[in-house]
């Protein structure tokens, strides 16, 4: 029997349909291979660009700031911002190795610094950027020194500062001229000894360099100590210099005209009496040494500083006992710290200064207490030995103020926690902290 024609249509509808359907997929097949694979997934990036000096202070004046995205897979893109432009989200594929660039123009210098990280698909990161701007140099801290003290030696180290402005458009050549600030006065050994500033002009940055500084920088950095001897002459020079250009200044020192004859036969009169010198070794006082933590927490059996693994902070404290010094005149001194112990890395706190103070016995609230500044080393620093007549010059105040003790305090200055948990400071045991003091029979 032959089929029905209603069957034979039926049977031909059904073949296009399976034809239309295998022809659908195979184009949705190939669409997606062709496409849709060839679109790689996106991911969200949030990035922030911190700019800073040295001392991680952030650095405001950016004259332009250039973003750049690198990785496999697509071409590399590159994006100017505002020089306000800190923060910015992009759209970057997702993928192994996408490399972000910042640079940032200052002071008419390029400086770059990259970021690579891993993009998972369709997610959102943090990446950030630090660019440090090395050329503007470090910020000193403020500090204050002892009033009048007098370095007795002679040298000849050139001493060097920078001051740093930025934004400026047309350089102009420095100017520069000393100015007499102190002196002369005379030490009781007969030598005398002047100041002078540094006065400058000019577009800075601008560096200052003496041909010699008997104060090792003790006034700052703009300031020269000259010590003269009986029948001694120097000539103080200085120059200022900046990207414009350069001036000199100088000045010529003779001891004998700053000292009045009659004071300088006097002074060598009585420099020629002979003396007998004595030397004593003075150990810290037990009770009043040792570490003072942030929280009230007191040890005597190691004096140190720095980042505890409580993330609490700690300064050092100690005192020697100078009563057999009463009524003597002290010609030098040497204060020592050896065998120090060094915890992690401390170098985010900078540097170690050693500090005069008065805190009197130890107790849970001396964390904190001012100091004199008297000298800085290194922050990972283990051994200190420090002899200068400025030292001399405290130890002999105290002696004739009638105090009992000379009390130091080493802390980093700033000190803070980097929240690691974890200990990063130096601690010295008190057995080895010493103060060598000779001294004559008034």
């Amino acid at each position: 029997m032959e089929a029905k024609p209603s069957s034979k249509k039926a049977i031909v509808i059904l073949l296009v349909l399976i034809i239309v359907v295998l022809v659908v997929g195979i184009l949705g097949y190939f669409a997606y291979t062709l496409i849709l694979k060839k679109q790689p997934s996106q991911s969200t990036v949030d990035v922030r660009i911190n700019i800073v000096d040295p001392s991680g202070i952030e650095v405001k004046e950016v004259e332009s700031l250039e973003l750049w995205v690198k990785g496999e897979g697509f071409e590399k893109f590159g994006k100017s911002l505002g020089v306000e432009e800190r923060e910015l989200s992009i759209a970057v594929p997702s993928g192994f190795n996408r490399e972000f660039e910042a640079t940032a123009k200052v002071a008419g210098k390029l400086y770059s610094a990259t970021n690579t990280v891993d993009l998972e698909p369709n997610t959102r990161v943090v990446v950030e950027i630090k660019i440090e701007v090395t050329e503007l140099g470090e910020v000193a801290e403020e500090t204050t020194v002892p009033e009048e003290t007098v370095p007795s030696g002679e040298t000849s180290a050139v001493s060097t500062t920078t001051e740093t402005t930025h934004g400026a458009t047309t350089a102009q050549a420095p100017t520069v001229n000393l100015e007499r600030v102190h002196g002369p006065e005379m030490t009781s050994e007969g030598i005398v000894f002047v100041r002078y500033k540094a006065n400058v002009t000019g577009t800075k940055p601008i560096t200052i360099a003496f041909n010699r500084d008997d104060s090792n920088g003790a006034w700052g950095k703009d300031i020269a100590q000259i010590n003269l001897k009986p029948g001694q002459s120097f000539t103080l020079e200085v120059t200022a210099t900046n990207s414009a250009g350069t001036s000199n200044d100088s000045v010529t020192l003779n001891y004998d005209e700053l000292v009045p004859a009659e004071e300088s036969a006097t002074t060598t009169e009585e420099l020629t009496t002979t003396t007998e010198e004595h030397t004593v070794n003075l150990g810290v006082v037990g009770a009043e040494t040792g570490t003072v933590s942030d929280v009230g927490i007191i040890t005597t059996s190691v004096v140190g500083t720095g980042d505890l693994p409580d993330n609490t902070l700690a300064e050092g404290f100690i005192s020697f006992n100078i009563s057999s010094l009463a009524g003597k005149s002290v010609q030098s001194a040497t204060f020592k710290m050896s065998s120090g112990t060094l915890y992690g890395d401390p170098g985010f706190l900078h540097r170690l200064e050693l500090r005069a103070a008065n805190y009197g016995t130890l107790d849970s609230g001396d964390f904190g207490t001012p100091g004199v500044f008297v000298v800085a080393y290194p922050a990972a620093t283990t051994s200190i030995t420090y002899t200068s007549p400025p030292l001399v010059n405290a130890l002999q105040a105290l002696i004739d103020a009638g105090m009992s003790r000379a009390q130091l305090i080493i802390v980093y200055p700033g000190i803070h926690t980097d929240g690691h948990s974890d200990s990063d400071g130096v601690a010295f045991l008190p057995a080895n902290i010493s103060l060598e003091v000779t001294y004559i029979e008034p």
